[in-house]
């Protein structure tokens, strides 16, 4: 072959070639990439992420710190009005001219005087504490007697809460909006009282929201953009605020919501403002004033430290992105590049050109492969130039091994003639046969089907062949009969099994089968051979006889007129409970039952009734007993018993209870023409944990004296012993 020929056969295998060093190169490379950008992002995001968190948890601790300072400070103004008023008052000679003042209103030159007096005491107080606008006295009646605005002299203070709780006790209320003062304001008031410890009137005061606006507007710890304000309980703001929002406006924000619930907490939200911004914020209720506080920051200035940050992380991120990207590509071109020169003379090679050698200068495994593999082409080469010798000695053997083979044919066709004889001979006793005999192949299909088969199923011969076993299979068996198959084939041995088959007309039959695998010469399962024979009618008398056994066996054990367990079957079931409950130690309670005054019941109503009444009992005994594991039995006569294992002494009235209550709802007397009194039972109930020291007749026993004093206390009643161990 010319080199141009060889050219342009080895074309299509170089583009082939140049198509899997592509892929080869983008795997790596994508492979390479995933490894090293994947955990560089989750890094850059984890720290981001922590970065955020920490700024967040740093400025709500800020907020915090700043609300609960300014909580202090209100709550500590606030506590002291009502003590600086009392100080006013503690004075016994200021307490003495106030008493006066009162005593002498009917005298105007006299209350002048006194008036004076008091007035300087309050103006010196009103400058000295400089906490309220105004200080007043207020009678016992609600009047203003004295006060430092005289505009509120006389005024009538009766209805408000601050003056009827302080006629009882010191009290400063929440601030509140006052028409009179036309603004939000404080009152705070304390009783007045003489020295027999009698109220006299109220020392009250008026404090505005100026204290408490200065402690507000204090910026420490809220930055350029953090503020503090309060919000009464109708989202009213109370106090000044950095936006245009005036005093008095209503606001609705996460914050306030949450702290007008008597919530503390902080959190991300938009605030009052208009248009609204994001912010940092902690809330608290504080009882005392029954407002809310709230600490807040603009999120934009709390976390510029913190996205200035993440920018720079981001940046390094992709910085650092970029050259892993570089490194990546030139680490793959390092690794695919010999493999490429490797792959280039593999492909030659297999074209018939074992001239090439690979030159590659690595001490690696990659340059280890070039070196294996030039050895490779080397043996490769030297054992073509032998395999013409090779190939005619084997020419040579294979010629005899004809010549053997040849004879073995002719052998064979000698035992298959034989083999076909004994088949047509054992074909003729399968077509005779009274039993059905069929013959499957591998996969389960029909290859044989005798008169004996055609008998049983239906299915002439020619409808049944090329059939699959289910045909004659209920759909229920299907499955199970895969398995038999399979196991029967993999164990290589016979099997019996009887099960349902379906005939060619619908019916329902049951066959014994006896199955066989026919195995070849060399162990392999060729077929299965099956003898088959209908037992239906077998089955049928034995299915009566287990019945009339069954029925047997419930006529020794049910009573017939109340078809509850009889005498004996409770006996029995008795002593079963008795030892399993004594090797678990666990309680059983009997209740022995008496249908009161039944002989007067049989001779009023007559003994059909009578027999009616043991069986409607019998059965209202049965509904209240619901648990599998308890019995209901007829002892004798009129007395039935009641056996309830695991059940305690208080199981064991409720079930008494239960029993009262079916009686009274029995229908069927209900419906006589003729009104039927009332049936009533007496029960004696006994209690015990079995043990080797008792047996199930104290148990009994116990029950029966039980009922005996039930009987004798004045009937439809119930009466428990509880059997003591010896």
């Amino acid at each position: 072959m010319s080199t141009k020929e060889k050219k342009d056969t080895l074309k299509p295998k170089a583009l082939q070639y140049r198509h899997g060093r592509s892929s080869l190169r983008r795997t790596l490379l994508i492979i390479l990439l995933l490894l090293t950008i994947i955990p560089l992002i989750s890094i850059s995001a984890i720290t981001i992420w922590r970065q955020y968190e920490n700024s967040r948890t740093q400025i709500i601790n800020q907020l915090t710190s700043v609300a609960t300072l300014k909580e202090a400070q209100l709550t500590s103004w606030f506590g002291s009005l009502a003590p600086d008023l009392g100080i006013v008052v503690a004075n016994p000679s200021v307490r003495a001219n106030i008493i006066e003042l009162m005593g002498s209103q009917h005298n105007e030159i006299v209350a002048a005087a006194w008036e004076r007096v008091i007035l300087d005491t309050l103006n010196i107080a009103l400058v000295h504490e400089n906490k309220f606008d105004e200080i007043f006295i207020i009678d016992e009646r609600g009047k203003v007697i004295i006060s430092t605005n005289p505009e509120r002299d006389a005024h009538d203070f009766s209805a408000q809460l601050f003056f009827k709780k302080g006629l009882d006790t010191s009290f400063v209320q929440a601030p509140i909006f006052s028409p009179l003062y036309d603004e939000m304001v404080i009152f705070a008031a304390v009783p007045l009282r003489d020295e027999s410890n009698q109220i006299y009137g109220v020392l009250a005061g008026v404090a505005k929201l100026d204290a408490i606006n200065e402690i507000m507007l204090e910026r420490a710890g809220l930055g350029e953009t953090g503020e503090t304000y309060l919000v009464n309980t109708d989202h009213i703001i109370l106090t000044e605020v950095c936006d245009d929002q005036s005093l008095g406006t209503i606001i609705y924000t996460q914050g306030v919501n949450e702290a007008l619930s008597k919530k503390n907490g902080d959190g991300a939200y938009q605030n009052y403002q208009h248009p609204s911004h994001s912010v940092l914020g902690v809330y608290r209720w504080i009882p005392g004033l029954e407002v809310a506080l709230l600490a807040e920051q603009d999120q934009t200035e709390s976390f510029a430290t913190t996205l200035q940050s993440i920018k720079v992380i981001l940046g390094a991120t992709l910085l650092t992105m970029i050259i892993t990207i570089l490194v990546v590509i030139w680490v793959t071109d390092w690794i695919v590049e010999p493999l490429i020169a490797l792959t280039s003379i593999a492909v030659r090679a297999t074209d018939g050109d074992l001239t090439q050698r690979i030159t590659l200068e690595r001490s690696d495994e990659i340059g280890t492969l070039a070196n294996a593999f030039n050895k490779m082409i080397i043996q490769l080469h030297n054992s073509i130039e032998t395999l013409e010798t090779r190939v005619a000695e084997r020419t040579t053997e294979l010629l005899r091994a004809n010549t053997h083979l040849t004879y073995e044919v002719v052998e064979r066709q000698h035992a298959e003639d034989d083999l076909r004889k004994s088949q047509q001979r054992l074909s003729l006793h399968m077509q005779q046969t009274i039993l059905a005999v069929i013959e499957w192949d591998p996969n389960s299909e029909v290859t044989d089907w005798n008169l004996g088969a055609e008998k049983v199923f239906g299915y002439k011969k020619e409808e049944a062949l090329g059939q699959h076993a289910n045909f004659i299979v209920p759909k229920s068996f299907h499955r199970e009969l895969s398995k038999m198959w399979e196991q029967l084939f993999l164990a290589k041995s016979s099997t019996y099994n009887t099960n349902k088959n379906i005939t060619k007309d619908g019916q329902s039959i049951s066959c014994e089968w006896h199955n066989t695998p026919l195995i070849d010469q060399e162990g392999n399962v060729i077929g299965v051979a099956s003898l088959v024979q209908d037992i239906t009618e077998r089955k049928e008398d034995e299915e009566a006889l287990r019945q009339a056994s069954l029925e047997l066996e419930r006529l020794t054990i049910i009573d017939d007129l109340t078809q509850i367990a009889n005498r004996r079957r409770f006996y029995t079931y008795l002593q079963t409970e008795w030892k399993q409950l004594a090797r678990t130690k666990t309680s059983l309670s009997l209740i022995m039952c008496d249908i009161d005054y039944f002989k007067k019941f049989n001779d009023t109503y007559g003994h059909l009734l009578g027999d009616e009444c043991l069986y409607q009992i019998a059965q209202a005994i049965s509904r209240a007993v619901k648990r599998p594991r308890d019995l209901v039995a007829r002892y004798g006569g009129e007395e039935f018993i009641i056996l309830l294992p695991d059940t305690k002494q208080e199981g064991a009235e409720k079930i008494v209870e239960a029993i009262q209550t079916e009686v009274k709802n029995i229908v069927s007397f209900k419906k006589q023409v003729n009104i039927i009194e009332p049936v009533t039972l007496s029960f004696g109930i006994s209690c015990t944990v079995p043990s080797p020291e008792n047996t199930s007749e104290d148990l009994v026993e116990t029950a029966d004296i039980a009922l005996y004093e039930a009987k004798n206390s004045g009937k439809n009643t119930a009466v428990s012993r509880e059997l003591n161990i010896i």
